[in-house]
């Protein structure tokens, strides 16, 4: 067992050292990601591999010298102080392993916890809980974590959500997955811990890789990685967190170019590592040569030479006939069946909390008609509205008392973009004004958080006016204010 232990160090040791010498330093993220984990996977199995050697049976004379020499075997009585090192090496294995499990456990359960107790809604396929408490953005499995009080405000960027994303799509909580229950069982491998901290900055690199190409901005990106950088946030451990220690590096590969030579040099240099593992962690084992094997060969090339004299003399022999090998027939497989492409999830649902007066019945059924039109099954939309027909099923829905809000559709969501792309032809000064001088009334400020108190009539105004602003208009004048926070359903007495 301790062998073992020591060549699975000894193997994971040899290809992290590739990884930190050359393959870190390169922009090869999906490379480096799965020989991360091959590597890693490779330390525990190459020690069960057994090479065989075959070797010459030793002569007659030698194995007589061999059994001629006595062997004493000693009388071994009680236990050693060898052994009570051993039975404590494994006792404390036992328990640091237990402990380690138990705290794996537990993070699992405040997840698990801290997914139950918050408001969620869908957004592109990820599942989105806004918590409570004052967290970094993080994700784990499918579910993204988000500051309630952040979101409220318009503090998440769309570059934060992006990078979240992609760690759901990726399935970065995975890796995180193996390596802690590894770390369990194996926590006294050194380098088990550099892996740890090596396939997580992976996961950021790769994260940081699609807000790029999605965004294609560098530089506004990577003034939000120091924003968030100085910010103090507390992160779970399973989780992949966007608030990392090592933000240096990140914005160091953000400008780094892709050299497709120096990508070729180090990934050819992986052959002779997995053959040092291999030299390094396999078992290596001697098999003498059979000599009846070497004896019925001799007997038959004297048969075969016998019988040739025999042949030339005209005189009967024993004839030996030799089977010809079984064919074997190849059968070919018939090629997989094509993958199915994935569903696309539904947008995310928001319910609004505040209730209005109540709507008339005329207003009711224009809202239930302009909903039908995107409205495909229970709580699924699809299309997308105008900005009029949009404005207005806000406005009835804002009217609708608690009741009325129970018994008619659900309100689709809004587009997921936070920067309004489309602009206006204009809008007049008069509008502008009128603009103005609605925010400003409804913007109060309360314990150091802008809260807007807008009506439903007076939203509707505004939002119709923003509709026709261009874009140096938008830009010089205030700032929409943001939609109302996501809440769960009111849940009816059965």
């Amino acid at each position: 067992m301790m062998v073992y232990l020591l060549k699975v160090i000894a193997c994971s040791a040899i290809f992290y050292g590739l990884y930190h010498l050359f393959l870190s330093k390169e922009k090869t993220l999906v490379f480096n990601r799965f020989y991360l984990l091959g590597g890693l996977l490779a330390s525990y199995l190459i020690p069960f591999i057994t090479i065989t050697k075959m070797v010459d049976a030793p002569t007659r004379s030698a194995y007589a010298e061999y059994m001629s020499v006595g062997v004493i075997n000693p009388i071994i009585t009680g236990i050693s102080f060898q052994d009570y090192l051993t039975y404590l090496a494994y006792f404390t294995l036992v328990v640091v392993s237990t402990l380690l499990l138990i705290r794996f456990i537990k993070n699992l359960v405040v997840i698990w916890r801290k997914t139950n107790s918050s408001k969620q809604f869908v957004f592109n396929g990820a599942n989105v809980a806004l918590s409570k408490s004052v967290t970094a953005p993080y994700s784990f499995l499918n579910t993204i974590f988000l500051c309630e009080e952040e979101y409220e405000q318009g503090k998440i960027e769309p570059e934060v959500l992006t990078h979240e994303l992609a760690h759901v799509r990726q399935k970065h909580s995975y890796d995180i997955l193996l390596v802690e229950i590894l770390q369990i069982f194996c926590w006294f491998n050194p380098i088990l811990y550099l892996y740890k901290n090596a396939i997580k900055m992976n996961h950021e690199l790769l994260a940081d890789s699609t807000v790029v190409k999605e965004f294609g901005n560098v530089h506004n990106y990577q003034c939000i990685l120091l924003q968030r950088a100085t910010s103090h946030y507390y992160a779970l451990e399973l989780s992949s967190s966007f608030n990392y220690f090592t933000t240096k590096k990140r914005l160091i590969m953000l400008q780094k170019p892709f050299s497709k030579k120096r990508v070729l040099i180090a990934s050819l240099a992986v052959v002779p590592t997995l053959a040092l593992a291999l030299f390094a962690g396999c078992n290596q084992t001697e098999k003498q040569k059979d000599v009846s094997v070497s004896n019925e060969k001799n007997s038959s090339v004297a048969i075969q030479r016998d019988s040739s004299n025999n042949a030339s003399t005209n005189a009967p022999i024993d004839s030996v006939t030799l089977l010809p090998p079984p064919k074997v027939e190849v059968v070919k497989m018939p090629p997989p069946p094509p993958a199915e492409p994935r569903k696309k999830l539904p947008p995310p649902t928001i319910v609004v909390e505040k209730f209005g007066p109540g709507a008339t019945k005329a207003e009711l059924e224009e809202y239930e008609s302009i909903v039908g039109k995107i409205k495909v099954g229970e709580n699924r939309y699809r299309g997308r509205l105008s900005d009029n027909e949009y404005t207005a099923m806000i406005g009835f829905y804002d009217k609708m008392s608690r009741e009325q809000r129970r018994l008619s559709s659900k309100l689709p969501p809004p587009p997921p973009s936070i920067v309004v792309e489309k602009f206006g032809v204009g809008a007049t000064s008069a509008e502008m004004e009128e603009y103005e001088a609605i925010i400003k009334k409804g913007e109060t400020e309360k314990n150091g958080v802008v809260v807007y108190s807008i009506g439903a009539d007076q939203k509707a105004t505004i939002y119709k006016i923003y509709t026709k602003m261009t874009k140096e208009q938008r830009k010089s004048s205030s700032k929409l204010p943001p939609p109302p926070p996501p809440a769960e359903p009111m849940k009816t007495k059965e």
